[in-house]
């Protein structure tokens, strides 16, 4: 009888603690989090030029340098070459590609061609700096 109560209080527990284990979402290969990259991120944006380096495409490129937080590889891994869509304040949206990266900028933080900032701000660099939501497409 002893025995039969043991075994059935056991069998109850492993059934409580078995019900208590939840899933982890798995990672993707390359070390990215994918809670990141389906994220919808705000923060600010500063514009740069583009210039004639590794990373530049043209002047009137859309491009972006993300936060070295969300760059998993010093060349910026797989997430070089990816889009993101970038919506202003003011409604404006744009799509821009990942080229580079800032080892200074906060993790929603940008830095963008001056193409992208006209596009988002409506023609203006006067602002310098502004804020925005964005995600990873």
């Amino acid at each position: 009888m002893k025995f039969s109560i043991t075994t059935t209080i056991l069998a109850l527990l492993i059934t409580l603690t078995s019900a208590l284990v939840v899933p982890v979402p798995a990672t993707s290969d390359n070390n990215e989090n994918d809670n990141d990259i389906k994220q919808t991120y705000r923060g600010h944006i500063t514009y740069y030029d583009v210039g004639t380096g590794a990373c530049s495409r043209g002047s009137s490129a859309n491009i972006v340098a993300l936060s070295a937080a969300l760059m998993p590889a010093v060349d910026g891994g797989s997430m070089r070459g990816r889009q993101i869509s970038i919506q202003g304040t003011n409604g404006n949206k744009v799509t821009a590609t990942i080229r580079d990266k800032c080892s200074s900028y906060p993790k929603a933080g940008i830095d963008i061609s001056k193409k992208v900032f006209k596009e988002i701000k409506g023609g203006d660099l006067g602002i310098g700096k502004t804020e925005v939501a964005w995600n990873i497409i």
